[in-house]
């Protein structure tokens, strides 16, 4: 459960309604108190859970909006292209079955992925080679343009995130970090899980 002192200010001014969910507001403008003075545990209920999916909710769909605006560039990707270009630059080579089952997709949605960046003006971002040891196996490796548009791609959402991220004050920074890492956790979890399955 969280304390009160550890929500961050952020979620506050996000729009949580505090007052639906049974919380006390700190002052007249919607910031929670000094933690000093919080004594209480905020209640982990089922309505308290799901404002705050709601939240995350509205929080994806408005980063959806945000990218659809911006400008596409010559690097830009999909989402699935993208990963498919990170998990090779984190290990390399892999069959096409092994990328496929680390994003999530079906065989036809890896086919369309897979040709998409092989077919890429300007020059293919994989290359795929038929395996010496094992003729069955088809291995997948980065080239150096998508070694480049990884890294191109990467640094322009990193650049948009460190945008929205400095609104933040230092303490919710350091809050909002712990819980993201415990969010991520928990959904790399539930994916270790279904792959399990």
């Amino acid at each position: 459960m969280l304390e009160y002192s550890r929500l961050p200010n952020c979620l506050w001014r996000g729009g949580i309604d505090a007052d639906r969910i049974g919380l006390s507001r700190g002052d007249g403008n919607g910031y929670p108190r000094p933690a000093s003075q919080w004594s209480d545990r905020l209640p982990a209920s089922r309505e308290t859970m799901e404002t705050m999916a709601g939240e995350i909710f509205a929080l994806s769909k408005l980063v959806s909006t945000a990218r659809s605006r911006q400008a596409v560039g010559p690097d830009d990707l999909p989402e699935s292209e993208f990963i498919a270009l990170d998990i090779l630059s984190k290990e390399q080579p892999l069959t096409i079955g092994e990328i496929q089952r680390r994003i999530g997709v079906v065989p036809a949605q890896m086919s369309r992925i897979v040709r998409a960046l092989e077919n890429r003006e300007g020059g293919a971002y994989i290359e795929c080679r038929i395996n010496a040891a094992d003729r069955r196996r088809v291995d997948v490796s980065l080239t150096e343009a998508g070694e480049r548009a990884h890294e191109a791609y990467r640094e322009s959402r990193l650049s948009s995130m460190l945008q929205i991220l400095s609104g933040l004050e230092p303490d919710d920074r350091i809050q909002f970090i712990r819980i993201l890492r415990i969010i991520s956790k928990n959904i790399q979890a539930l994916l270790d899980a279904g792959d399990g399955a």
